[in-house]
């Protein structure tokens, strides 16, 4: 009998030990879906946090690009444009002889002075070639020669004439030419009138090719 309940004693203790160690499992089990639970859910705030936190970002830097490219935009559609014009200095270039009071002869340098046309005088009517130096004799026996040159039309055509002398100078200045024709010499005069036109004694008058060449004459 007092075994009997030796061993009725040991499997109530056996038992209790059975029920507590299952009591412990399960709380711990329970624990440790707890802490399962608590770790996915502080896991699941992370993640929305971080994703919160990168949806910001992304949407302040798209607002700050949105923002420059906007401010670009604007300034480049107030900006006024300024287009350079290539510009290029036309130079002209003039011909000019320095004039020094060493070489000017009443006021102007020497230069030649020319006439054509046509002309009739007592040997016929023909085409005229006339040159002479604007200062002529006033200017020294370099400057006072004049000749002239008179193909004949009528009234026989061809023939040529070719007069020599001189220039007494100056815009009226005297024109004194002289021509041989078969030992026979014929002279011819004109005057100057202020180096435009010349005027000889028969009254042709011819036009001065180059009248600027007396511009600035003093007498």
């Amino acid at each position: 009998m007092a075994a009997i309940k030796k061993y009725i004693a040991a499997a109530v203790i056996i038992c209790i030990i059975i029920l507590m160690a299952g009591c412990e499992a399960t709380s711990l089990r329970s624990c440790g879906a707890q802490q399962i639970k608590t770790s996915a859910g502080a896991e699941t705030e992370l993640a929305q946090t971080t994703t919160a936190e990168t949806t910001a970002e992304t949407t302040t830097e798209t607002k700050a690009a949105a923002q420059t490219t906007a401010a670009e935009t604007t300034a480049k559609e107030t900006t006024p444009q300024t287009t350079a014009k290539e510009t290029t200095p036309q130079t002209t270039a003039v011909e000019t002889t320095t004039a020094t009071s060493s070489n000017l002869i009443h006021g102007v340098l020497p230069a030649r002075v020319t006439s054509h046309g046509s002309i009739t005088n007592n040997l016929g009517k023909g085409d005229w070639s006339l040159e002479f130096w604007n200062v002529g004799q006033l200017g020294g026996g370099d400057y006072s020669a004049a000749s002239a040159n008179v193909e004949i039309k009528e009234p026989v055509a061809g023939l040529v004439l070719q007069y020599t002398g001189s220039f007494s100078g100056g815009p009226n200045g005297d024109i004194y030419l002289t021509v041989n024709v078969q030992g026979q010499s014929f002279s011819w005069h004109a005057r100057l009138n202020n180096g435009q036109t010349a005027t000889d004694d028969s009254g042709n008058t011819i036009s001065i090719d180059n009248p600027e060449a007396f511009n600035g004459w003093v007498n």
